[in-house]
């Protein structure tokens, strides 16, 4: 090897391995991760893109290498759109490596890259409009895309990304505010269906030893077992609910997945979400697992599948409205329902007044505890 060519080679060696030492240090800032083995396994194609990367965790997948054409022409756009506005992109890059390239290592868990100026390049390969887009299929494959785990950018470099073209215009078609304190796209999704005031969680309902759970090694992302979560959730499925005389219809605001009630005997439930979105589901609940302490969207499944245990359970549900995919048959939703807590930690269950307060009114018509 040159001499040349080793002084690369340590060059790149001793960046990576500053960007690992920045990661370690700026534990606090991860928010973009791998999912790990165990989970993936359970559902491999809900956390793998089928169209687009971003971010680093799939940018060299040769399956994906039919948009980085676009991607490409997309950039020059972008270089395009920074010539006419007051910023070079010699400023902008200069900006963006002095003052953002340290912030986006400190998001990733894992391999950051070689050069100082990758994440640039590959962040202005992100964004335009495009013909293409004006094909059926293609904004529901990039909404699933962009809502994975592992397929995310840093929010404040979209908001980078928008903002500097517009140099002195700035102000000018600005995006909705309220746009703070976003780490990506998948944590805006996670606190749109939040609750606006979100109820502290508690072990009221907590078997025993299922609030205990280990403490994640980040940088290993190891599983620790399961908890059980079987004395969660109703303890009667639909049909009982209803054979006991309480009434289940459709809630007729649908804003917040998570707005479940229960009031003068009815249960009201917005339109069940493990449906067309099973893939963002899965990994708005691994975000929770692995990234925030959060256990809302994981609450979720664990009241679904203690509703809906049987075929019986799923057409009650249809005959309401409440579960609206056709196209999917009985047997096969119930699997999905059943199967999408594999190899989750459970650490809380959100649901646990609301479902207190069913158990015990269906004990008051005289149903046994299941």
């Amino acid at each position: 090897m040159s001499n040349s060519g080793k002084v690369i080679e340590e060059t790149e060696a001793s960046y990576e391995q500053q960007c690992y030492d920045k990661v370690e240090k700026a534990s606090g800032a991860l928010n973009i991760f791998k999912v790990p083995n165990k989970l993936r396994k359970v559902k491999e194609d809900a956390y793998s893109p089928r169209l687009v990367s971003i971010g680093i965790y799939h940018r060299e997948k040769h399956e994906l290498a039919a948009m980085q054409e676009h991607k490409h022409r997309y950039r020059r756009y972008f270089e395009k759109r920074l010539n006419e506005s007051a910023t070079s992109r010699e400023s902008f890059e200069s900006f963006f490596i002095n003052t953002l390239a340290e912030k986006i290592a400190s998001c990733y868990v894992g391999r950051i890259g070689y050069y100082e100026h990758y994440n640039l390049n590959m962040m202005l390969e992100e964004q335009s409009d495009d013909p293409i887009f004006n094909t059926i299929w293609i904004i529901p494959a990039l909404r699933q895309d962009l809502a994975l785990v592992e397929n995310q950018i840093p929010f404040f470099i979209l908001q980078t990304l928008y903002e500097e073209p517009k140099g002195n215009n700035k102000g000018v078609d600005d995006p909705p505010g309220g746009t703070e304190g976003y780490k990506h796209l998948l944590d805006l999704l996670h606190k749109f269906y939040l609750p606006s005031q979100p109820k502290s969680t508690n072990n009221k309902q907590h078997p025993a030893g299922a609030g205990d759970s280990s403490i994640i090694n980040i940088t290993n992302m190891d599983i620790p077992g399961s908890g059980s979560y079987n004395n969660w959730g109703f303890n009667y499925c639909a049909s009982q609910l209803l054979e006991s005389g309480i009434e289940i219809e459709r809630q007729s605001s649908e804003k917040h997945l998570l707005n479940i009630t229960f009031s003068k005997g009815v249960i009201r439930i917005p339109s069940l979400f493990i449906d067309d979105n099973i893939s963002l589901l899965r990994n708005l609940i691994a975000y929770e697992q692995y990234s925030i302490s959060s256990n809302h969207i994981t609450s979720y499944p664990i009241l679904l599948k203690s509703l809906i245990r049987s075929s019986k359970d799923i057409k009650i549900l249809r005959q309401r409205r409440i579960i609206n995919s056709n196209w999917i048959d009985d047997e096969v939703y119930l699997a999905q329902c059943h199967s999408i807590l594999d190899e989750v930690v459970v650490k809380d269950f959100c649901f646990a007044d609301l479902c207190n307060q069913v158990n015990a009114y269906a004990r008051n018509s005289g149903f046994a505890d299941v």
